[in-house]
């Protein structure tokens, strides 16, 4: 690093500690490595096309830390005991930041117990519904979203954060998922959470996302309660291939009521069944009406508090298994997947287990607008091959009768489409934008034959690890390149670590630290438990090279 960059280092890590000075209290005896480190907590992305490590607002921080030449173990215990944000009681509306520079929404509530005692309290991320809208929810309409929870997060001492989304950051698009984490981060830098108790709940479209959570991107949360969502939605709506396998080690509170039309609780319970058969830690509750709402909430309040205040996660897990079709869905604990491809000696192929549904509803295959007022039903996404797209309807129709009967709205068009069977005929008049009057179409239903809920158009990779002292025993196929996360809480580092894939020695020797990617790392993740020191990256060669 030059003198000139070396001085704009110290001015702008200068600036991180008195930003962290204004929202933090200095602990007794906190020293300047205490104090760099929770000023690389407080630093927010200057520019996403930077790596962390150069200069900015974090890169100064670490920089800044590294001088003081810590120990590995120095900075270990001081993560641990570094102290808790000062904040405020109450909501408060601001944006969070992601990886990629974005910023968005969110709106974070904090109980007057937890901003008076500041001790590290579960951070619960609740996901709304109806994201198909063009526009971000209001500041009202995001804490109407999270007050179902409140009384829950006074009387336990949970703080909330609600991320606010649209349909350009969908919970399952890998930008509504780097929102969510976002939203994680900043609540850590804004209030007391304790990294190993951050779960995520949400309702319809949010549960629905907590499902793609759970099956595609599960770090760094300890649990999910999914409401009257459906997996089948985060596998459509996302570009990524999903696995029910990811759940074996996942715990979830899945919540739903018995006569729910919008996701019927006939074609969500195969795949809650088979995810229990593959060792889910998996809890269900059924209420028995209240259509497509979260009407069993009040009356099972203490249940989900107690799910809640009892999940933890364990960040150093001693195995990890994980399947995966894209490096963008790889990642799990200490094991993340860079490359994909086969690879020599890889492991044998294993059962894929999928769920094969026929609804016996009608569905026209289509993602509608929300919050458009009608008349009519507006469709912003139309799917392949669906009855939508054959009878021609396009994003930005407008559907304003079905089988010659007025559609209001939603409702209606729902309460119109149960009347119809596999066979019949079916008839929309729709309203195109730029047309005066509006065009009729007709078809057919289809038959209704079962169909496999989880794409499978790529190649499925998997991996499980296994650290038994320090030896990690890895089991592959489909991985050309993966990297283990190493932690002094897990290993020796004092001793070799010794790799093994698929029977083979890939590696042997003792790694050396890297604290200047692992404080990166930290100032990304915001993350104390998640401390990596020293990686092993493994590349295998390719089959048959």
């Amino acid at each position: 690093m030059g003198g000139r960059a070396k001085l704009l280092a110290a001015v702008t890590f200068a600036a991180a500690l008195a930003a962290a000075a204004a929202a933090q209290e200095k602990a007794p005896g906190a020293g300047k490595l205490e104090r760099g480190l929770a000023a690389l907590r407080q630093s927010v992305p200057d520019d996403p096309a930077r790596p962390l490590d150069e200069i900015g607002p974090r890169g100064a921080a670490v920089e800044a830390a590294l001088a003081l030449r810590p120990s590995v173990e120095e900075i270990g215990r001081a993560l641990r005991s570094l102290p808790s944000p000062k904040t405020a009681a109450g909501w408060t509306a601001t944006l969070a930041t992601d990886e990629r520079g974005a910023s968005r929404p969110y709106l974070l509530y904090v109980p007057a117990a937890v901003a008076r005692d500041r001790k590290p309290a579960p951070l619960l991320v609740y996901l709304h519904g109806g994201i198909s809208r063009n526009d971000f929810p209001s500041e009202g309409e995001g804490k109407s979203y999270g007050e179902m929870w409140t009384a829950s997060a006074d009387r336990h001492g949970i703080v909330l954060a609600v991320p606010l989304a649209r349909a350009d950051c969908a919970w399952w698009t890998d930008a509504g998922a780097a929102h969510v984490r976002a939203a994680v981060r900043d609540a850590k830098r804004r209030a007391p959470v304790d990294d190993d108790r951050v779960l995520a709940a949400g309702f319809s479209h949010g549960g629905s996302g907590c499902w793609y959570l759970a099956l595609a991107a599960p770090d760094p949360f300890a649990g999910f309660i999914p409401m009257n969502g459906h997996p089948a939605i985060a596998s459509q709506g996302s570009s990524r291939q999903l696995y029910l396998e990811n759940l074996r080690a996942t715990p979830l509170f899945v919540a739903h009521t018995q006569d729910d039309t919008d996701f019927p609780l006939t074609t969500l319970l195969p795949h809650l069944d088979a995810a229990i058969a593959l060792g889910s830690p998996l809890r269900r509750l059924v209420h028995p009406e209240g259509g497509h709402s979260p009407a069993y909430f009040q009356p099972h309040e203490e249940e989900f508090a107690k799910f809640v205040l009892e999940a933890r996660r364990e960040p150093h897990a001693r195995e990890v298994s994980w399947r995966a079709a894209h490096v963008e869905t790889g990642r799990r604990h200490w094991l993340e997947v860079e490359e994909l491809g086969a690879a020599a000696g890889d492991a044998p192929e294993e059962p894929d287990r999928n769920v094969e549904i026929a609804t016996g509803r009608v569905l026209l295959g289509i993602t509608v607008d929300q919050a458009f007022a009608g008349p009519g039903v507006r469709v912003t996404a139309v799917n392949a091959g669906s009855i939508a797209e054959a009878l021609g309807v396009r994003p930005g129709d407008a559907i304003v009768t079905l089988d010659g009967k007025p559609v209001g709205g939603l409702t209606d068009l729902r309460r119109l489409l149960l009347e119809k069977r596999a066979g019949q005929p079916i008839s929309v008049s729709i309203r195109r934008e730029g047309e005066k009057a509006p065009r009729e179409s007709s078809g057919a239903v289809p038959t209704d034959k079962p169909a496999a809920v989880y794409a499978r158009a790529l190649r499925t990779a998997r991996i499980s690890a296994r650290r038994e002292g320090n030896a990690v025993e890895v089991v592959s196929r489909g991985v050309r390149r993966f990297r283990l996360l190493l932690s002094p809480e897990a290993l020796d580092f004092s001793a070799e670590v010794v790799v093994r894939v698929n029977g083979t020695e890939r590696f042997r020797g003792k790694p050396a630290p890297d604290l200047r990617r692992a404080l990166a790392r930290y100032a990304a993740e915001a993350d104390a438990r998640r401390f990596f020191p020293a990686e092993v990256v493994v590349e295998l060669p390719a089959a048959g090279g």
